[in-house]
């Protein structure tokens, strides 16, 4: 199956790899119009590969139980994704698909450098992406699993978490630490983002935030 922005290939049926990606498009089209950026359509369409078990994805890229993965090549941009459980709104493959693919319309079509939290707590936020239908979509749902992540282990401080801008915070944790620092990096990157959009003038005030601290010379003294 193919539509204007991507290809679509898998053990799944042509009616379902359709809708598949008319949600794809139609998810695109709303970042566009939401960060207020031209549409323009992808020079190289972005692959997706459909899978039936987190298995196959292990064969193909090495990920431990993964239910999807998005891989930036020089040749088309890949999506690697798990839909045995469907790709519906309650199902990791369609979150995970919406949240990689932010990172690659960020990449691509903005010249802004967003700090990794912004990145991920921005493309978690963006991927509770609902449409009604009716021509009504809904942005920043709740993730019961980072709700889940929030209730069960005692927080990052926030001067490590606004403090990753380029490197992750885990990056040179121990390996016990390493699970429980990335859940929480992703669940209060979240928590900070939907927070910040919830206001006109804390988004606004975000938004200077991410154009100014590639600059700045202390990256948490400027956030505050």
């Amino acid at each position: 199956a193919k539509s204007d922005n991507f290809i679509f290939a898998g053990d799944v049926s042509e009616k379902r790899a359709t809708r598949i990606l008319s949600e794809l498009e139609e998810y695109r089209a709303i970042i566009f119009a939401l960060f207020q950026v031209e549409p323009a359509t992808e020079t190289v369409p972005l692959r997706v590969h459909a899978t039936q078990s987190s298995r196959d994805i292990k064969d193909m890229t090495g990920a431990e139980s993964a239910s999807g993965v998005y891989a930036s090549r020089i040749e088309s941009p890949l999506f690697i994704l798990d839909v045995s459980g469907g790709f519906t709104d309650r199902t990791p493959a369609k979150a995970i698909a919406l949240h990689e693919y932010t990172h690659h319309l960020f990449a691509q079509y903005t010249d802004q450098m967003y700090p990794r939290w912004v990145s991920e707590g921005m493309a978690e936020y963006l991927s509770t992406f609902r449409a009604s239908g009716k021509g009504r979509v809904r942005i920043g749902l709740p993730k019961e699993g980072r709700y889940w992540t929030l209730n069960s282990y005692e927080w990052m401080d926030w001067d490590v978490l606004t403090s990753a801008i380029r490197q992750y915070p885990y990056r040179n944790s121990s390996e016990s630490d390493v699970e429980a620092m990335q859940l929480l990096f992703y669940a209060q990157s979240w928590l900070a983002v939907h927070y910040i959009q919830s206001s006109p003038d804390l988004a606004q005030k975000l938004s200077q935030y991410v154009r100014g601290v590639p600059q700045a010379a202390d990256p948490k003294a400027y956030f505050t």
